[in-house]
């Protein structure tokens, strides 16, 4: 599969996730379904770095963490402004971008894995997150907007790619 496939499949991974999302009643479906988005979301972006990176004669592995894709990348063209704009947004906590890329980080390390615990019962698990108090927070929208903010950011950068 090449670099623009996989990182189109991801992107319609990402909203498959959100349409489920938004057809789940429980509660617990909704926010597996959004925290399942964001980990397509965020693979996406690393897809798309790396489909940058194509454009400028550079070969990178999209399963690199971000930070390593940008060192890379940032290593042969510190120009590039895919790298200036990210490297920028994720120094930004309120940018969607940092965002997406903390709750990815959170959902893949140790955080995550602590999230839950054993109850009394051993065949149910609480979930222990600051605020889950069960009712369905319709949090769905924000993941649709990163969601729409990231196609574009992967339409533009394929733009500017085609004239490399």
């Amino acid at each position: 599969m090449n670099r623009r496939a996989q990182t189109n499949l991801l992107l319609y991974q990402a909203r498959l996730m959100l349409d489920q999302a938004q057809q789940a009643v429980l509660p617990a479906a909704v926010e597996a379904c959004e925290e399942a988005a964001a980990v397509f979301m965020h693979r996406a972006l690393r897809a798309v770095l790396a489909e940058a990176a194509e454009a400028y004669g550079q070969s990178l592995t999209a399963d690199r963490p971000v930070h390593e894709l940008l060192r890379q990348l940032g290593e042969q063209r510190p120009d590039a402004w895919e790298v200036r704009t990210l490297k920028d947004a994720l120094s930004q906590p309120e940018h969607w971008l940092a965002q997406l890329h903390q709750i990815s980080e959170h959902w893949s390390g140790r955080v995550g894995q602590a999230a839950a615990r054993p109850t009394a019962s051993t065949e149910r698990i609480e979930l222990v997150a600051e605020g889950n108090d069960g009712a369905n927070s319709n949090t769905t929208n924000h993941y649709r907007i990163w969601l729409a903010d990231l196609q574009q950011w992967v339409d533009r950068i394929r733009e500017l790619g085609d004239f490399h």
